[in-house]
C-alpha cells in the first residue's frame, strides 16, 4: 500500500555529524483520543453524582474508545533518525527495528566507514596533482570532522613539504 524508493548516495553527500532523533505520531488520532477522554470523564461525573440519563453501557464504550485510540497511537509511533544529505534530502532509518542496539550499531557502522573512506579517498597526498585542490579537500575534510586539527596540519605540512628532510628548499 506504500511505495518506497532505492536511491545510491555517495558518501561525500551525506552528513553524519547533524543526526536527527524525532518521534512522529499521527495527530488526528491523538486529538480522536483526547475527544473521547473528555466525553468520558464529563459523563462520568456526571453520572457519579446522579446527574445524568446516560448508562453504564455508554460510559464503558467512551472508555473503551479513549483506551483503543491511545493504543492506536502507540503503536504507530515513529522513531526515526534522519541523516541530512547535501542534495536537501534526508535518510530515513527506524530507530529500534529490528532493536535499537542494531539501529545505533548501523549509524556507528555508517559513520565509521564514511570516514574511513573519504579519509582516504581525499586524504591522500600526491605530489603529481596541485596542490589547491588537495589543501581544499583537507580543510572539507577538516570542517566535516574527519580529521582532527592534528591530522589536519600533519597532512597539510606534508603537501606544503614542509617538515621534509629530504626536500630543505621546496624542490623535488
Amino acid at each position: 500500500m506504500t511505495s518506497s524508493q532505492e536511491v545510491e548516495i555517495q558518501f561525500e553527500e551525506i552528513n553524519l555529524k547533524k543526526v536527527i532523533r524525532q518521534k512522529k505520531v499521527d495527530i488526528i488520532i491523538i486529538v480522536v483520543g483526547l475527544f473521547f477522554g473528555v466525553i468520558f470523564l464529563v459523563n462520568l461525573i456526571l453520572k457519579v453524582f446522579d446527574k445524568s440519563d446516560i448508562t453504564w453501557g455508554v460510559i464503558i464504550l467512551l472508555f473503551s474508545f479513549t483506551v483503543l485510540s491511545g493504543l492506536i497511537a502507540y503503536v504507530n509511533l515513529k522513531r526515526q533518525i534522519l541523516i541530512p544529505t547535501s542534495n536537501s534530502g534526508l535518510l530515513d532509518i527506524f530507530d529500534g527495528r529490528p532493536t535499537k542496539e542494531a539501529t545505533d550499531n548501523f549509524i556507528h557502522y555508517l559513520t565509521l566507514r564514511s570516514n574511513i573512506y573519504l579519509k582516504h579517498k581525499y586524504g591522500s597526498i600526491d605530489r603529481d596533482l596541485p596542490i589547491e585542490p588537495q589543501l581544499t579537500n583537507l580543510m572539507w575534510l577538516k570542517e566535516r570532522e574527519i580529521l582532527n586539527e592534528t591530522e589536519f596540519e600533519e597532512l597539510k605540512n606534508k603537501l606544503l613539504g614542509r617538515n621534509d628532510k629530504t626536500n630543505p628548499i621546496g624542490f623535488r
